[in-house]
């Protein structure tokens, strides 16, 4: 693997007029100071079709950053669900190309793992060495990072640290309900990031935010109406409104691009296992994570809640 440094993408003088300093350094101007580009990023935001990929400032709900950069403290008052999430082996990450140098486990990516894995990969026996789950009605809780607003920034912040305390934590960050691709496409919207979930109405004053999950065909399909976002329903007891997911039946898939190294939910943080094998000691919890670790709680497994349907699942939340 090549490995290149910010540094070495600074505009050279050769480009002339053109020149631009790197725009992923901090303190340096962002792509939207170029020329045209504010205009086509506002353009864009205008409409709700867009807001999976832009998020005007003027949309997105303040909160309060909740830094916990020691995991063993952040772990106070964190609670884990009923369903485990895991970071890649170093052996599944050379599989997928997770972001990552051979050898290591990725820090691009955290799963929680459903059957079409398993039916996949059936001579690998994969049940013995980890959690999978049939997931059907449900929802993940997160408390939501601060990110990189590729549409609403002119000057970009660069990485949080202790010399950085403006910093993002992580450049990109979301949550993606993966399909397996014997399964029927649902051709619908399959991931909502950090940027809307925090839009205005989307998150409770302690900075978590919500996303629902239900069987295929409970869940609207968006794309009829030519909105790329999926469907959002209201939440009474928590006051905030949720993104509704199809349920997948190959794994939850949450993205981190560009972690900060100092911050405590990064996925760095959670202990890398060599093989699969080795799986359940590399789980993203709350001793691991903290309060920062993705929760997903399933319904209508080792409990008495029948879900029937989606303002019954919102009712239930809490």
């Amino acid at each position: 693997m090549v490995e290149y440094f910010a540094s070495s993408f600074a505009a050279s003088e050769t480009l002339g007029v053109f020149a631009k300093p790197n725009p992923f350094i901090a303190g340096n101007l962002t792509v939207l100071t170029y020329k045209d580009q504010g205009k086509c990023s506002a353009d864009a935001a205008n409409g709700e079709s867009s807001l999976t990929s832009f998020a005007p400032a003027s949309l997105l709900q303040a909160t309060t950053r909740g830094r916990h950069n020691k995991p063993s403290s952040a772990s106070a008052g964190c609670k884990d669900a009923n369903t485990q999430v895991y970071r890649l082996s170093a052996d599944l990450t050379a599989a997928v190309l997770g972001d990552s140098a051979p050898g290591v486990c990725s820090n691009a990516y955290l799963v929680s793992l459903a059957d079409g894995l398993v039916a996949k990969h059936r001579d690998l026996n994969l049940r013995r060495f980890m959690d999978v789950f049939n997931f059907s009605w449900g929802f993940i809780r997160m408390k939501v990072p601060f990110v990189f607003n590729n549409s609403g920034e002119e000057i970009y912040k660069g990485a949080y640290s202790a010399d950085n305390l403006g910093g993002y934590d992580v450049n990109y960050w979301s949550v993606s309900a993966n399909v397996f691709h014997r399964d029927i496409d649902p051709n619908m919207p399959y991931t909502v990031n950090a940027l809307m979930m925090r839009q205005e109405g989307m998150m409770t004053s302690d900075g978590h935010s919500y996303v629902l999950f239900a069987p295929m065909e409970f869940v609207p399909n968006m794309t009829a109406l030519n909105l790329t976002t999926p469907p959002k329903v209201y939440v009474p007891k928590l006051g905030v409104s949720a993104y509704v997911l199809a349920a997948p039946s190959f794994a939850f898939v949450f993205r981190y691009k560009l972690s900060s190294a100092h911050w405590a939910g990064s996925p760095g943080n959670v202990p890398c296992a060599a093989s699969f094998v080795s799986l359940n000691s590399s789980a993203a919890n709350c001793a691991t994570l903290g309060v920062w670790a993705p929760q997903i709680t399933r319904l209508g497994e080792g409990d008495d809640v029948v879900v029937e349907s989606l303002g019954q699942l919102a009712s239930i939340v809490s």
